[in-house]
Protein backbone atom coordinates (compact mmCIF):
# COMPACT_ATOMS: atom_id res chain seq x y z
CA UNK A 1 0.00 0.00 0.00
CA UNK A 2 1.22 3.23 -0.91
CA UNK A 3 1.51 6.25 1.82
CA UNK A 4 0.31 9.78 0.13
CA UNK A 5 2.56 12.63 2.68
CA UNK A 6 0.15 16.20 2.12
CA UNK A 7 2.16 18.65 2.85
CA UNK A 8 0.17 22.04 3.57
CA UNK A 9 2.16 25.48 2.74
CA UNK A 10 0.90 28.64 4.94
CA UNK A 11 1.27 31.70 3.54
CA UNK A 12 2.35 34.74 5.42
CA UNK A 13 1.64 38.48 4.39
CA UNK A 14 1.62 41.44 6.99
CA UNK A 15 2.51 44.82 7.15
CA UNK A 16 4.74 46.82 9.58
CA UNK A 17 5.81 50.16 9.77
CA UNK A 18 7.93 51.76 12.46
CA UNK A 19 11.24 54.30 13.00
CA UNK A 20 14.52 52.91 13.11
CA UNK A 21 18.22 53.80 13.10
CA UNK A 22 20.36 53.49 10.55
CA UNK A 23 23.72 51.71 11.10
CA UNK A 24 23.92 50.31 14.41
CA UNK A 25 25.37 47.50 15.63
CA UNK A 26 23.65 47.08 19.57
CA UNK A 27 20.65 48.26 21.19
CA UNK A 28 22.04 51.24 22.76
CA UNK A 29 22.71 52.67 19.47
CA UNK A 30 19.00 52.84 18.62
CA UNK A 31 16.68 55.71 19.32
CA UNK A 32 13.45 55.82 21.25
CA UNK A 33 11.55 55.02 18.10
CA UNK A 34 13.86 52.28 17.13
CA UNK A 35 13.98 51.05 20.37
CA UNK A 36 9.98 50.86 20.42
CA UNK A 37 9.57 49.00 17.32
CA UNK A 38 11.19 45.66 18.71
CA UNK A 39 8.84 43.21 19.19
CA UNK A 40 9.31 39.83 21.03
CA UNK A 41 8.07 36.34 19.04
CA UNK A 42 5.48 34.31 21.22
CA UNK A 43 8.69 32.53 22.45
CA UNK A 44 10.02 35.20 23.67
CA UNK A 45 13.00 35.90 20.67
CA UNK A 46 13.46 39.43 19.95
CA UNK A 47 12.74 39.99 16.39
CA UNK A 48 13.58 43.33 14.58
CA UNK A 49 12.35 43.93 11.38
CA UNK A 50 14.54 45.61 8.92
CA UNK A 51 15.66 45.10 5.29
CA UNK A 52 19.12 44.98 4.01
CA UNK A 53 21.24 46.57 1.62
CA UNK A 54 21.86 44.67 -1.40
CA UNK A 55 24.56 41.91 -0.91
CA UNK A 56 24.94 41.95 2.54
CA UNK A 57 23.73 38.81 4.68
CA UNK A 58 23.20 38.55 7.94
CA UNK A 59 23.17 34.83 9.72
CA UNK A 60 21.69 34.56 13.37
CA UNK A 61 21.35 31.57 15.75
CA UNK A 62 19.27 32.37 19.10
CA UNK A 63 18.36 29.76 22.21
CA UNK A 64 14.94 29.68 24.13
CA UNK A 65 13.55 27.77 26.93
CA UNK A 66 10.17 27.26 28.15
CA UNK A 67 9.08 26.00 31.53
CA UNK A 68 5.31 25.58 32.24
CA UNK A 69 3.39 23.78 35.45
CA UNK A 70 0.10 23.15 36.38
CA UNK A 71 -3.18 23.30 34.62
CA UNK A 72 -5.88 26.11 34.31
CA UNK A 73 -9.37 26.04 33.14
CA UNK A 74 -9.93 30.12 31.38
CA UNK A 75 -8.24 31.90 34.41
CA UNK A 76 -8.69 29.76 37.14
CA UNK A 77 -6.02 27.42 38.57
CA UNK A 78 -7.10 23.75 38.74
CA UNK A 79 -4.90 20.87 40.93
CA UNK A 80 -4.40 17.80 39.44
CA UNK A 81 -7.43 16.13 41.12
CA UNK A 82 -9.97 18.61 39.35
CA UNK A 83 -8.54 18.01 36.08
CA UNK A 84 -8.33 14.21 37.03
CA UNK A 85 -11.84 14.02 37.74
CA UNK A 86 -12.71 15.21 34.24
CA UNK A 87 -9.86 13.13 32.48
CA UNK A 88 -7.67 9.75 32.57
CA UNK A 89 -4.67 11.66 32.34
CA UNK A 90 -3.60 15.65 33.44
CA UNK A 91 -0.07 16.95 32.23
CA UNK A 92 1.85 18.30 35.45
CA UNK A 93 5.04 19.84 33.98
CA UNK A 94 6.40 20.82 30.16
CA UNK A 95 9.58 21.91 28.96
CA UNK A 96 10.95 23.35 25.67
CA UNK A 97 14.53 23.97 24.95
CA UNK A 98 14.35 25.65 20.79
CA UNK A 99 17.64 26.49 18.89
CA UNK A 100 16.63 28.70 16.21
CA UNK A 101 19.01 29.31 12.55
CA UNK A 102 18.42 32.12 10.80
CA UNK A 103 19.97 33.82 7.90
CA UNK A 104 19.24 36.69 5.60
CA UNK A 105 19.93 38.26 2.35
CA UNK A 106 19.72 41.70 1.10
CA UNK A 107 19.02 41.17 -2.80
CA UNK A 108 17.93 44.93 -3.00
CA UNK A 109 18.29 47.83 -1.14
CA UNK A 110 14.41 47.24 -0.85
CA UNK A 111 14.47 43.33 -0.70
CA UNK A 112 15.78 41.12 1.94
CA UNK A 113 15.06 36.94 1.56
CA UNK A 114 15.04 34.78 4.89
CA UNK A 115 15.27 31.56 5.61
CA UNK A 116 14.55 29.61 9.37
CA UNK A 117 14.81 26.33 10.87
CA UNK A 118 14.48 25.07 14.56
CA UNK A 119 15.27 22.66 16.16
CA UNK A 120 12.96 21.97 19.24
CA UNK A 121 13.78 19.03 22.23
CA UNK A 122 10.19 19.09 24.31
CA UNK A 123 8.96 16.66 27.31
CA UNK A 124 6.36 16.42 29.15
CA UNK A 125 5.23 14.74 32.43
CA UNK A 126 1.73 13.02 32.98
CA UNK A 127 -0.24 11.60 35.60
CA UNK A 128 -2.82 9.37 35.53
CA UNK A 129 -6.20 8.75 37.23
CA UNK A 130 -4.70 5.39 39.15
CA UNK A 131 -1.72 7.67 40.23
CA UNK A 132 0.72 6.17 38.17
CA UNK A 133 3.26 9.19 36.20
CA UNK A 134 5.38 8.98 33.07
CA UNK A 135 6.86 11.84 30.32
CA UNK A 136 6.01 11.94 26.89
CA UNK A 137 9.45 13.71 24.56
CA UNK A 138 9.52 14.54 21.83
CA UNK A 139 12.51 16.11 19.64
CA UNK A 140 13.91 17.17 16.05
CA UNK A 141 13.64 19.52 13.57
CA UNK A 142 10.93 22.44 13.20
CA UNK A 143 9.22 23.68 10.18
CA UNK A 144 11.44 25.82 7.41
CA UNK A 145 10.18 28.93 7.08
CA UNK A 146 11.05 31.10 3.94
CA UNK A 147 10.61 34.65 3.73
CA UNK A 148 10.86 37.99 2.59
CA UNK A 149 11.10 41.33 3.24
CA UNK A 150 9.73 44.52 0.92
CA UNK A 151 10.51 48.06 2.16
CA UNK A 152 7.67 49.73 0.32
CA UNK A 153 8.47 53.28 1.84
CA UNK A 154 12.23 53.81 3.01
CA UNK A 155 13.53 57.17 4.69
CA UNK A 156 15.89 57.97 7.15
CA UNK A 157 13.69 57.58 10.31
CA UNK A 158 11.13 55.61 9.27
CA UNK A 159 10.06 52.39 6.65
CA UNK A 160 7.28 50.50 5.96
CA UNK A 161 7.46 46.99 5.19
CA UNK A 162 5.64 44.14 3.60
CA UNK A 163 6.60 41.04 4.92
CA UNK A 164 5.79 37.66 3.13
CA UNK A 165 6.75 33.56 3.44
CA UNK A 166 5.76 30.29 3.58
CA UNK A 167 6.08 27.65 5.96
CA UNK A 168 7.27 24.48 5.07
CA UNK A 169 6.00 21.56 7.35
CA UNK A 170 8.97 18.83 7.81
CA UNK A 171 7.59 16.74 10.70
CA UNK A 172 5.20 13.85 10.62
CA UNK A 173 1.66 13.63 11.84
CA UNK A 174 1.32 9.84 12.29
CA UNK A 175 3.90 8.64 14.75
CA UNK A 176 3.28 7.04 17.56
CA UNK A 177 4.90 7.01 20.77
CA UNK A 178 3.57 3.80 23.00
CA UNK A 179 6.98 3.52 25.12
CA UNK A 180 6.95 6.08 28.08
CA UNK A 181 9.54 6.48 30.80
CA UNK A 182 7.68 5.95 33.97
CA UNK A 183 8.60 6.87 37.12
Amino acid sequence: MRKVYLFSFLFLLSFSTHGYAQDTQDLTDLSLEALMSIRFTESGFMDIHHVHPKGEWMISYKYGQVLMRGNRDRASRQSNGEVLRSFMVTPTEMTMGMHMFGIMFGTTDRLTLMGMVSYRDLSMDHLTRLGASFTAEAKGIGDLNISGLYAVQKNDTQQTILTFGLSIPTGFINRKDDLYKTR
